[in-house]
């Protein structure tokens, strides 16, 4: 103890035998929510807005930014509860895309 405080040391821990089976058994989580997009859906997972220059947006589990944004994607606008979509093609349609929803841009 230095100046009176605690300092935590970490102990190896002890498991049995029993118990190491047990947790070698149990199933790890998948990401399920992947398999469930199809071939040109998009889906908000997150969004982060300071102002129209500083933003982050999770798109498919993916992290977008400004400056890193996703091929053959145009990300239109970006506000605190949306964000506006359209397949980077001359006169495509811009989709608003919410957080949890999925909106497919290619036909």
């Amino acid at each position: 103890m230095a100046n009176g405080s605690l300092m935590a040391e970490s102990e190896p821990a002890m498991i049995s035998e029993a118990e190491l089976k047990m947790l070698g058994s149990v199933p790890l989580k998948k990401d399920v929510t992947k398999n469930l997009l199809k071939k040109g859906e998009w889906r908000l997972d997150g969004i982060v807005f300071k102002d129209q220059k500083d933003w982050t947006v999770w798109l498919n589990g993916e992290q977008f930014t400004p400056t890193h944004l996703p091929a053959g994607i145009r990300i239109v606008d970006v506000c605190d509860e949306s964000v506006q979509l359209s397949l980077d093609e001359e006169g495509a349609p811009v989709k608003i895309l919410c957080l949890n929803y999925c909106v497919k841009l290619h036909a």
